[in-house]
Parts: structure tokens; C-alpha cells; sequence
């Protein structure tokens, strides 16, 4: 069975003389990814591919995970900054059928419209994860609909309140 993440960048800094594009990672955006990617790290199945945004934040988000499974091989897709649920749609039939985990690093509001296309309406805040079993054979077939929600995950969830 393939499983497919869809994550949210995790948050990134304010800064107006940078380009949106060009924002990378602050703080609390490191540390939530950090913890995210530990926290996903039992559900993985090798082989793992990750496709991500350029942007730099979307990228920087998956090189954290990639720390916690070294294995996974990066693809740089510059669709995923500015599409929608088609382009995340696109990317995933592209998949090699070899990788038993595949990663979409983006961005709102495309990942909300395509969780949204999978009949699974929510929000995804930074560095939110979502984790769906693909009820296809190849990547090649998958649709929305071929996709059945195992959880969603958000670092809040982990953080103990003060």
C-alpha cells in the first residue's frame, strides 16, 4: 500500500525586503519541523520520494525531514509555489511507482483545495501533516477519491501549554 503526506510549510519569517519566494524558515518554523518529522518518522515505508516547492521555505522544510530520513531522494517541483490542486495532482502521477512514500512540501491554498478534492475538508496550518493511503497500484492511477485519510497532524498537538 502507498501512503502519500501532504505538508505545509512550516512557518516562516516576516520580512519585507525579501521577496515571498525568498522567505526562509524562522525559529519556531526549524523546531516544528523538526519535531514533525520525528513524529511521522514510524509511518514511513522505504522507498521515500519528497517533491517540494522551490520556495525556499517549502524547501527548507523538506531538507529538515530529509535529516530525519536520509534516504528519501528530493525532486524540485516550481509548479507547486504558485499552483493548485491540479499541479499537486500532476506531481503525484509523475511519482515512480518504485517509491512506497511520497511527500508534497507546498502551500496554501492549494493543499487545502486538494485535501478538499479528497473529500477531507481542513485546515492545514504550518507544518501541518496529512497522511492518506492510496487505494491505487501505481501512482500513475491515483485520484482524490483513491485517497483514504490515516491522520492529520499539526505540531500543537505535541506541544505541552504553558
Amino acid at each position: 500500500m502507498k501512503r502519500l503526506f501532504i505538508v505545509r510549510h512550516a512557518k516562516a519569517e516576516k520580512n519585507e525586503k525579501t521577496s515571498d519566494f525568498d522567505r526562509g524558515l524562522n525559529v519556531r518554523g526549524e523546531n516544528d519541523a523538526k519535531l514533525m518529522a520525528k513524529v511521522i518518522l514510524r509511518t514511513i515505508e522505504d522507498p521515500v520520494v519528497f517533491v517540494s516547492s522551490t520556495a525556499k521555505r517549502a524547501l527548507q522544510t523538506a531538507l529538515i525531514f530529509k535529516k530525519a530520513i536520509p534516504k528519501a531522494k528530493i525532486i524540485e517541483n516550481g509548479e507547486l509555489y504558485t499552483g493548485n490542486s491540479s499541479t499537486i495532482l500532476q506531481a503525484i502521477l509523475s511519482l515512480d511507482d518504485k517509491f512506497s512514500s511520497a511527500f508534497i512540501f507546498g502551500h496554501n491554498p492549494a493543499l487545502e483545495d486538494f485535501m478538499a478534492n479528497a473529500v477531507c475538508n481542513a485546515r492545514m496550518a504550518t507544518t501541518s501533516v496529512a497522511c492518506f493511503e492510496v487505494n491505487a497500484d501505481s501512482w500513475k492511477e491515483a485520484t482524490p477519491q483513491d485517497l483514504r485519510l490515516v491522520f492529520l497532524l499539526r505540531p500543537s498537538l505535541f506541544k505541552k501549554e504553558k
